[in-house]
């Protein structure tokens, strides 16, 4: 059994990714949404179930969903040998285990080098590759497992449908607040931006951390950019820079500080935690709670006085 035991470090804008391999082709997800790998081991199959889920076993007490990655990717079932692990994974508060063929091993990379794959290759509605990168020779797709848990199980994605009636309801008193978005999932922007705008928000959104900074830097001074953006919402994950990188940017520049931050990511949990306090970001809600989000920006920013904001 191999412990990640990986420190996502406060805003320094690199990531490390655990690469591992499906029929032949590598692959990788971001260390700080995996708890550990293990050998693989027989699971319980779950009748009814999707072909995708294999079945279900027991870490430490807790049962976990076991999914095989390669019936995800080629619709075939991977074949156990000697080399087969199972990735365990935490995010978007699930607990899920991943078969893969063979794990490669952990490099850290820049968000620099992150590329965005084009159109023709994954499609904002239906692809489940959010970036490449080149890692000695070989091409490494970063795979979105938001998007393959959200295909098998739609109830566990982001959807407009959260913003309820009770929330709706004060959409008057935000008509005058805008928000600025940092997310580079295009699927995911537009279900905020929708959302967000349902809720009576004015939205402008932008697709990476370096946009939305240079937004933020073309204001000269503290009274300009709060007349101009009222909050930030900022993905974790993101090409070129990332929301940590963007949140420490702002609130170590006196000029820039007082513009209120919510993290809006999969990745949450007690290391992530910290790093937010580090860098003093005002609030944090797991995806998909979008609910929530609009519970804690009217918090945020007064226009709700709710005794027991959301964490």
């Amino acid at each position: 059994m191999a412990e990640t035991g990986i420190l996502l470090e406060t805003g320094n804008n690199q990531l490390e990714l655990l690469k591992f391999k499906v029929c032949g082709q590598y692959y990788a997800i971001n260390v700080a949404k995996t708890d550990e790998s293990i050998d693989y081991e027989e699971v319980t199959p779950v009748p009814l179930s999707r072909p995708e889920i294999k079945g279900i076993m027991a870490i430490r007490d807790t049962l976990v969903t076991v999914i095989d990655l390669k019936k995800v990717l080629f619709d075939q079932e991977t074949e156990i040998t000697t080399n087969t692990s199972i990735i365990l994974t935490n995010f978007n508060k699930l607990k899920l285990g991943f078969i893969v063929d063979e794990i490669v091993g952990i490099t850290r990379f820049s968000w620099l080098n992150i590329l965005k794959p084009e159109s023709t290759i994954s499609s904002a509605e239906n692809g489940i590759i959010t970036g490449l990168v080149k890692d000695d020779n070989k091409i490494v797709c970063i795979l979105d497992f938001e998007k393959i848990v959200s295909d098998i199980n739609p109830e566990c994605g982001l959807t407009s449908a959260d913003i309820d009636a009770t929330l709706k309801k004060d959409s008057k008193k935000r008509e005058d607040t805008t928000l600025l978005i940092a997310e580079d999932s295009k699927l995911l922007n537009k279900l905020i931006v929708k959302s967000l705008t349902e809720a009576g928000y004015n939205v402008v959104s932008t697709w990476n951390g370096a946009e939305a900074w240079d937004k933020i830097k073309d204001h000269s001074s503290t009274e300009e950019l709060l007349d101009n953006y009222q909050a930030l919402i900022t993905d974790i994950e993101m090409p070129v820079m990332d929301g940590l990188t963007l949140s420490k940017n702002i609130k170590k520049n006196d000029k820039f500080k007082a513009l209120p931050i919510c993290v809006f990511s999969s990745l949450v949990n007690e290391m992530l935690i910290n790093k937010v306090k580090e860098l003093e970001i005002d609030a944090m809600i797991t995806k998909p709670e979008i609910g929530q989000l609009v519970q804690r920006i009217d918090y945020m920013l007064g226009i709700t006085e709710e005794s027991n904001p959301v964490e």
